[in-house]
């Protein structure tokens, strides 16, 4: 075999890696830009589906259906113990609760609302709850906010990603956003999952989706880059709070 043979042997050795190494990058890629839209449409869905229900029980004078840290004071349901008329210390709580995951698998399944479940609540890294019975923290992949109503703006992030550090948005919500604020929020402090520091899935009041870079991220990011306030007279605004998945 002669010296170039040798080398042009060797230069598609080299060239055929290249091409695998290109098509795994590539397919990662895809796969993690996946990961992120699913990721995001189960937050639409579940917010959409909380509204829903807001809109259907409001108006005959109920309580939010959005989560509370205290009963409230005015039980408005007495015939079936209601999401309305409860208190919720963590986010799986809460959305056990709402999907009445100890009961999913028997004849007297009724979750509050409709076309959600608890693949609603997993994925990117976080696995999902199979069956009925009591909801963990490892299976709920978001924060979820509490004790707020709709006074609110609607640009307000309702749902977030556990990777998000939501001590800083909270701190935002009570002191105000401009839309430039430049103030930075860590990914992945408390959870390396779903997706690290590396992006946030944030979804509004009014039920848009945002994925945000993790590099540089920001509290004015997260509020769609619009000013946010909270209304003179709004009740609730000091004890506004996320509802943490417990590790």
């Amino acid at each position: 075999m002669t010296l170039k043979t040798k080398f042009f042997i060797i230069s598609i050795m080299i060239l055929v890696v290249a091409c695998v190494f290109a098509v795994y990058i590539f397919c990662d890629l895809v796969q993690k830009e996946a990961e992120r839209k699913e990721v995001a449409r189960k937050g639409v869905e579940l917010v959409a589906a909380i509204n829903n229900l807001a809109r259907k029980i409001e108006p005959l004078g109920a309580n939010s259906a959005w989560p509370k840290t205290e009963v409230p004071g005015d039980i408005k349901f007495t015939r079936r113990e209601h999401i309305s008329d409860k208190a919720f210390t963590n986010a799986e709580s809460y959305f056990e609760f709402l999907l009445d995951g100890t009961r999913i698998g028997q004849a007297g399944w009724r979750p509050f609302v409709d076309g959600i479940d608890y693949f609603h609540l997993a994925g990117a890294g976080v696995p999902i709850k199979r069956g009925g019975g009591k909801l963990a923290g490892k299976n709920t992949m978001w924060c979820i906010l509490a004790d707020f109503n709709f006074c609110y703006q609607y640009n307000l992030p309702v749902l977030v990603t556990r990777n998000v550090d939501v001590d800083v948005l909270e701190a935002a919500i009570r002191r105000g956003v401009h839309p430039d604020d430049k103030t930075p929020v860590t990914l992945g402090r408390d959870f390396s999952t779903p997706f690290g520091d590396r992006v946030a899935v944030v979804v509004t009041a009014g039920g848009k989706v945002l994925i945000l870079d993790g590099k540089n991220l920001t509290v004015g990011a997260c509020f769609d880059n619009r000013k946010f306030s909270i209304p003179p007279g709004c009740p609730d605004g000091p004890r506004v709070r996320y509802l943490k998945p417990s590790k």
